[in-house]
Parts: structure tokens; sequence; C-alpha cells
């Protein structure tokens, strides 16, 4: 350990212990709060990086309410990394439905006008296209009731973000401040069950190895506020202390998240008219460009209409999980840096 680490790592263990309040009970006793978490104070940039989309609603919401606190929603970046297409919650039949409205319509269109019917394989990947645009539509829109100023779409693998690791590498890279200091937050690479959380937390723990990296970034790691997780997940005791936790409060923000969340959950008011006003642009595009379904998904205006409700929480459940971990109506995040 370097001499500046020693000095860091002292500093913290010389910081008081905060009470937790009621979320003492979800915390081991051998975990290691050290002090109230505060962001650097020459931190200009903050740069979130969110697997899926629901994490900057679910688990992110109240550190990105922080920082716009801090430097305003124009230094607040949210970088989407995977397509969300992995989710299980496609299998639901509130969802399941509409996305089979869709593609059983334009198979009619297609049968009706003589024109080659879709595979089923060419139906199975519109469903899965169509979900991840749905899922996409809703994180955009949540960003907006968050009050974020940017954000950035990639499509890579939801369930194999531990395969794009060097693809992520090039993402936070291209993030790094070369100028002021920029904040890299994501999931903790070492106390995330989910295997794509724990990849994104690699590759950020990686990069902020690298040399330079310290000169105008810095690295935070979140651990998610479940009571699962904070009981079962952790491994033995000696990485509580090295890791130093430190709990972030934040009093404010509790409607916009609450908005966040609403727009993430939305539910078409009519979705049988929507479902056939989309299923009907894309007839007309693929008939019009002379292209596939696929295509016609990736670039016809009226998919960004489809939002299906995907988020694994609903407004309710979210507040239901989150009432466990409030204090006084703060919200709670437990964040480590680099160990």
């Amino acid at each position: 350990m370097s001499l500046n680490k020693k000095i860091v790592s002292l500093l913290l263990v010389l910081l008081v212990i905060i009470g937790a309040g009621p979320i003492q009970q979800y915390l081991r006793d051998d975990l290691t709060l050290v002090g109230e978490f505060q962001f650097a104070e020459d931190i200009d940039h903050f740069v979130f990086y969110s697997p899926h989309q629901d994490d900057e609603s679910i688990f992110f919401s109240q550190t990105v309410q922080a920082a716009i606190d801090k430097v305003g929603s124009d230094r607040v970046t949210v970088v989407l990394l995977s397509d969300g297409a992995a989710s299980g919650a496609q299998e639901l039949p509130e969802i399941a439905q509409p996305l089979d409205a869709v593609t059983s319509t334009v198979q009619q269109l297609l049968i009706q006008s003589s024109a080659a019917p879709l595979t089923q394989e060419e139906i199975a990947d519109a469903k899965r296209l169509l979900f991840s645009k749905a899922r996409t539509n809703e994180f955009i829109a949540a960003l907006e009731a968050l009050g974020v100023g940017h954000y950035e779409l990639h499509t890579l693998p939801d369930g194999d973000l531990a395969g794009s690791i060097e693809e992520i590498n090039s993402i936070i890279r291209g993030k790094l401040g070369t100028e002021g200091r920029v904040a890299h937050l994501t999931y903790s690479y070492y106390f995330d069950p989910h295997a794509d959380h724990c990849a994104t937390g690699q590759a950020l723990q990686e990069i902020s190895a690298e040399d330079g990296f310290g000169d105008h970034n810095t690295a935070y790691f979140m651990v998610k506020m479940e009571p699962a997780t904070l009981a079962n997940y952790y491994p033995q005791p000696i990485f509580y202390k090295k890791a130093h936790f430190r709990l972030l409060q934040q009093q404010t923000g509790s409607q916009q998240i609450a908005a966040a969340a609403a727009e993430y959950g939305v539910r078409c008011t009519d979705m049988d008219a929507a479902t056939q006003q989309i299923a009907a642009a894309l007839y007309d595009t693929m008939q019009r460009d002379g292209c596939t379904l696929l295509q016609a998904i990736e670039t016809t205006s009226a998919v960004s209409t489809l939002r299906l409700g995907v988020g694994h929480l609903s407004v309710k459940d979210f507040f239901t999980m989150t009432d466990a971990h409030l204090t006084n109506q703060s919200l709670v995040t437990l964040i480590h840096t680099p160990f």
C-alpha cells in the first residue's frame, strides 16, 4: 500500500462512526462504517455507469440527487451500458402480451399483402429488441424526472457484461477528466451479487488503478441498500475494515426520486391502441424502405412511444423497499473507494 493510501486509511479510521438509526438492524456487527460520506470538494462533474435500465431509479437515484445538488444537473451524466434485453420481466403476461400484439399485427399485415411472413426466429428477435427499446424509453424518462443533464446509451449484451469488460473500460476511458475533477460512480465490484453490477464495478476498479487516473478522477462504488445484500452477501470481516464504508444520507429529492420511479413504471393508457399504431408504423417502414422488421424497429420513431412498465419494481414496491432504509425521510447509500 502506498504512503498516501495508508494516510487516507488512517484518517478514515479516526473518523467518528455514525449511528445509522433504523438501518443498523440490517448491518452486520463487523461492518465498519467510517464517518458520513462527503464528495471531494474539487469535483466538478459526475458520471454514473448504469448496467441496466432501472438502476438509475432503484439504486442510483439518491446519489444522483446528491450529485445534482453539488454541481448542478448539467454536470451530471448517466451512462447506460447494456441493452437490458435479458430481464425475466419480458415473460410477465402484462409485458409479453403487448409484445405479442405488435409482432402478430405486423405478421397479419405482411400476410394480407402477400409478403413473406416473419419466421419464428425473426419474431423472437423483434420481441427482444422491442423490449429493450421500451426499457430504454423508460430509462430516458426517469433521467428527465430526476433532472439529469446528460445521458449516453450503449447496447452491450445484458447478462454478460463480464464478457464486455474491455468495452466498458473503453467507455470509461472516454469519460476521464483531464481538467478539473470527475467523479465516476457505479456498483461495488466486491459486494454485489449481480454479475453485471460486479463486472461494471470491476471495470471501473481496473481503470482507477491505471497511472494518471487520480490526477483528475475519483472512483466511488455503491452498495445496494437491500437487507438481503447487507445481511447475507458480504465476505470475511477483514474486508469490511479494508473497504471503510461511508454512509451517504440524502435529505432531499424524494419527490423527484418518486417521479423517476413513476416514469420508469409507466404503462401506456391504451396499450391495444398503442401497439396497433406501432405495428402499423413498423409495417409501413418495412414496405417503404424494403427493410427487415429489426431494421424498422431501429429506425421507426413510433417505437419511442413504447413503454411497457418493465421495471422490476413498481413505484409502490420501490418505496416499500426503500422505507426500510429511511431515517427521518433520508435515503441512504453505502459507498466505498477502491481497495
